[in-house]
């Protein structure tokens, strides 16, 4: 039974005395870690991430003018891929699938795929949204050192490097 002494409940059952902190447990690797290529034969993901910001100045070149295509209001700030970079790698440097967009267009047109359809028929023309959605289909590879030849030369021509 509980009691009441001075202004405190009190309990049948003591509380236990606080016990130090757990002792660290130890790591214990199930698996090896993953080998990673020397930088001799060349650093694919760094290849990529330097072509990425290639193609994202010459999209965001595509429109001088400076402000979103889509809303026409704000200032553009990102470059938004029309098919997803993750899935169709060889379309993620392609300069027909991307157009600058504010954060707040790319956002919701990232979310909205009937919408982001729309947006990129309208932006870069029914026959080149078809080419890029049969280049999506054929699910091909690309050579990363190649366009990041044709990347560095169209940045060139433009004035971009």
């Amino acid at each position: 039974m509980t009691g009441f002494l001075n202004g405190r409940s009190e309990s049948r059952y003591p509380k236990p005395e606080r016990r130090g902190p757990k002792p660290p447990k130890p790591i214990v690797r199930t698996k090896r870690p993953r080998f990673r290529m020397p930088a001799v034969y060349g650093d694919h993901r760094a290849r990529h991430k330097y072509a990425l910001g290639l193609w994202a100045k010459l999209i965001k070149a595509k429109e001088p003018s400076g402000v979103c295509p889509a809303c026409m209001k704000r200032r553009w700030v990102e470059s938004a891929h029309c098919f997803i970079k993750g899935r169709y790698r060889a379309l993620s440097l392609e300069l027909d699938n991307g157009a600058p967009l504010c954060r707040a267009c790319h956002r919701a047109i990232d979310c909205d795929q009937h919408a982001k359809r729309e947006f990129f028929v309208a932006y870069i023309g029914p026959d080149k949204y078809e080419r890029l959605r049969l280049l999506a289909l054929a699910r091909a590879k690309m050579d990363l050192g190649l366009t990041i030849m044709l990347l560095e030369a169209e940045s060139r021509e433009r004035g971009l490097l």
